[in-house]
């Protein structure tokens, strides 16, 4: 399924959320899997950006209990293209954490339960070994988020379901 979050809801995904989130809301595995991926890119003047990503399923034989895992890291150093001390890219630290878990107890019923962490710490401008109120120029932002969710599905017939949903952050 696809949620759309517009406005106020989309903060807690990041600046680059201003409109609004798109949340691709996946199924539950069917296999055991563990995929890892890593990726470099390299700007110049030194500058470099390092992605790696972690991604793992563990479900039961009968597929009624299910796992998912998944981690993030991103560091990127700041780029400052023309030479006048000043980034044009900004520097990052990301990292992201979270799991997902379900249970079908019976037939007609879905538990899931999900949590996600989300620490970054944005900051362009000048003077990056210094602290950002000491710089030139500084645009920054810091966050850590904590946000959990919760549902119960339950389809007593099979013309009729009822969904109860949570989420906090």
């Amino acid at each position: 399924s696809i949620e759309v979050l517009r406005g106020g809801a989309s903060s807690m995904y990041g600046g680059n959320a201003v409109g609004g989130v798109i949340n691709v809301l996946t199924k539950e595995p069917l296999a055991n899997n563990l995929e890892f991926s890593s990726t470099g890119t390299s700007f110049g003047n030194g500058a470099y950006e390092l992605s790696t990503q972690m991604y793992g399923t563990l479900v039961n034989d009968d597929f009624t209990n299910g796992l998912t895992v998944y981690g993030t890291t991103r560091q990127r150093d700041p780029f400052d293209a023309n030479g006048d001390e000043f980034s044009e890219i900004a520097r990052l630290r990301q990292n992201t954490i979270g799991t997902k878990f379900f249970s079908k107890p019976t037939q007609n019923t879905n538990l899931k339960i999900g949590y996600s962490f989300i620490d970054e710490d944005r900051r362009g401008g000048n003077k990056f070994e210094l602290e950002p109120h000491q710089s030139d120029v500084t645009e920054w932002i810091a966050s850590s988020t904590h946000f959990g969710t919760f549902s119960f599905d339950f389809q007593p017939t099979s013309s009729s379901t009822i969904n109860l949903y949570s989420g906090m952050s």
